[in-house]
């Protein structure tokens, strides 16, 4: 049975996501800002937000303004994505399963209440009680499984957030600078 799924973000993990699920045979609509801040553009399809069309892996991407464009789009089976920055979307059609795929690190609104079924990627969510479930996006091991019952805010490492964090070969802390793409 194919279910119709919202991912909030349409960056290279929500694309991710989005082209997993949609190799399943589901119904997906993302939704993404007005000005994405996708680094990886090439990769997603937030790039449909300025090209009107992204094609991924094979998946066709188009960029939609309403709910009739949406459900055409979905009826060719393409994804549609469209510029919603509160998932609005939401409360005017009905989704099986909401996935927030923002990656902003914390909780930009997402609720239970959204959907009867909330997945949310990445640290900032709390399992059971922002979300159903929170899908690990730290590297290592645990990346990909689902967290039901925990809390998963941020990682620390050395007192400081783990995504500004490197390992040093000794005690002291190490601190760099990256440009945008290096």
């Amino acid at each position: 049975m194919a279910l119709r799924i919202l991912i909030r973000g349409a960056g290279d993990l929500a694309t991710g996501v989005a082209a997993e699920l949609k190799e399943r045979g589901h119904q997906i609509v993302m939704t993404e800002i007005a000005i994405p801040l996708t680094v990886r553009r090439q990769v997603a399809c937030s790039r449909a937000v300025y090209e009107k069309k992204a094609v991924i892996e094979n998946h066709t991407a188009v960029l939609v303004q309403n709910e009739t464009e949406i459900k055409a789009v979905l009826g060719k089976n393409q994804i549609a994505v469209l510029v919603d920055p509160e998932g609005e979307i939401r409360t005017r059609m009905h989704f099986d399963v909401i996935v927030d795929a923002i990656m902003a690190k914390k909780n930009l609104g997402t609720s239970m209440a959204d959907g009867p079924c909330v997945i949310a990627l990445g640290p900032g969510f709390t399992a059971g009680k922002d979300c159903h479930a929170v899908i690990e996006t730290r590297r290592g091991v645990t990346l990909g499984q689902p967290i039901y019952q925990q809390c998963h805010s941020q990682y620390r490492c050395a007192g400081h957030d783990w995504w500004l964090c490197h390992r040093a070969p000794d005690k002291s802390i190490s601190r760099r600078s990256y440009g945008t793409g290096s």
